[in-house]
């Protein structure tokens, strides 16, 4: 067993014993269909951890939050688009909020560079070769948060298995203040 999940394991022992009761209780008020009915599709960054939730007002129970690796939307069939549908269909979402950030490592990513990093680490050739148009397609169009948080705002606003009701809105963080400014205001656009 690795130190970090040693760690974890004896934070989780401490928490539980001391705050279980209670926090089992603030459980069962809660239900499975998010309170503000939104969802938030946001970047693993991990200066966000802990950030985005608080600075938009959102707390335990009040939303569902995906994310992933650059807020990015890879295919229309993929495992972020189904996880939306799941939070729109199955938890009654009506509005997503799709928030990016600024100096998002995404952007100066490339596959390049990530398949030279994997071949480093050893990953055999056909499976770098494998993984190279998936990373082609995902990593390097994306240069531009703003932009990026445009473009899915407008994917699944245009997306035809979401529903023309749903209001999708558009934010880019500062991560170390967690200031948000507006990008697109779903309710108007």
């Amino acid at each position: 067993m690795t130190t970090l999940l040693q760690d974890i394991l004896a934070h989780n022992r401490a928490v539980t014993e001391k705050e279980g009761e209670a926090r089992r209780a603030a459980a069962v008020a809660l239900k499975k269909t998010p309170h503000r009915r939104c969802a938030i599709f946001t970047c693993m960054d991990a200066r966000l951890v802990e950030m985005v939730e608080p600075a938009l007002g959102i707390r335990r129970g009040d939303a569902v939050v995906l994310r992933n690796a650059g807020n990015i939307i890879g295919t229309l069939e993929g495992t972020m688009i189904i996880s939306l549908l799941v939070a729109v269909f199955m938890q009654n979402i009506e509005e997503i909020i799709v928030v990016g950030h600024e100096d998002c490592g995404f952007t100066h990513a490339s596959s390049a560079v990530l398949l030279d990093k994997m071949r480093q680490r050893g990953i055999g050739k056909e499976a770098v070769e494998t993984m190279r148009g998936p990373l082609e397609t995902y990593l390097d169009p994306h240069t531009d948060p703003e932009q990026n948080v445009r473009r899915v705002v407008q994917l699944l606003r245009t997306h035809p298995a979401f529903p023309p009701d749903i209001v999708v809105h558009g934010l880019l963080m500062q991560p170390a203040s967690g200031s948000v400014r507006l990008v697109v205001d779903g309710s108007r656009d």
